[in-house]
């Protein structure tokens, strides 16, 4: 398996272990403040990062505080440590580094499929199927209910900027960090209660809405380009 350089997806740190309940590398520092958020995100089975190699270390863990203290890197995977020569540990080792790289690439797999179904009608399957679920969370989140509509709009006006550029994030990520950058400058509602309401950690709500604002920048200048030599 080809050499994992990924850094974290929050501080740019070494990433440590991988998260694929968020898609997201993480470092041992930002795995636990995540993952701290709520019980709910608290449960995500990550796979572990060998320091050595960089590959998966073949260790799954959930739950908050399992990843090596601040500032350790992670431990080394089975064929970079000499410590492991208990063969039963070894073993178990073995076998449950097969089925995280298995799961790994199902889910890969998954993602493509569903980024494949996505292109060529992006902003009508967001329109009809995240309307509700907007709707939903605009009344939770105790905004006016006249602006409802409007805020349901600039979401998927975003995420039909955004579909094919991030399609590796889940799409529930997307969905909320869009969602908080149109409320944010809205002047409304608060991190902590969208991260209760969607079941996202505020931490990748924040970090996935910063690569959106970027990706919707990068296209409006490209069209503003585009534009411009159309009129000339």
């Amino acid at each position: 398996m080809a050499e994992l350089k990924r850094n974290c997806e929050l501080c740019d740190e070494e990433a440590s272990v991988y998260c694929p309940c968020d898609a997201a590398y993480l470092c041992n520092v930002c795995d636990d403040r995540v993952h701290h958020a709520n019980f709910l995100v608290a449960r995500h089975v990550r796979v572990e990062i060998c320091r050595v190699c960089r590959k998966f270390a073949g260790k799954r863990i959930s739950g908050v505080g399992k990843t090596s203290p601040a500032g350790i890197r992670s431990r080394a995977c089975e064929s970079c440590s000499p410590e492991l020569e208990e063969e039963e540990e070894d073993d178990c080792v073995s076998s449950t580094s097969s089925s995280c790289v298995s799961s790994t690439s199902s889910s890969a797999s998954s993602r493509r499929r569903r980024s494949r179904r996505r292109s060529g009608g992006a902003a009508v399957a967001v329109d009809e199927k995240v309307e509700g679920i907007l709707v939903n969370w605009c009344r939770k989140m105790d905004m006016k209910e006249n602006n409802n509509s409007n805020v349901v709009k600039m979401v998927v006006e975003v995420l039909s900027r955004c579909m094919g550029k991030m399609t590796i994030l889940p799409f529930r990520v997307l969905l909320a960090a869009a969602f908080w950058a149109v409320i944010r400058t809205r002047g409304g509602g608060e991190l902590t209660r969208l991260e209760q309401i969607s079941g996202v950690p505020g931490q990748l709500i924040v970090a996935t809405e910063s690569r959106l604002a970027r990706v919707v920048k990068r296209r409006q200048t490209r069209e503003d380009h585009e534009e411009g030599w159309a009129e000339s």
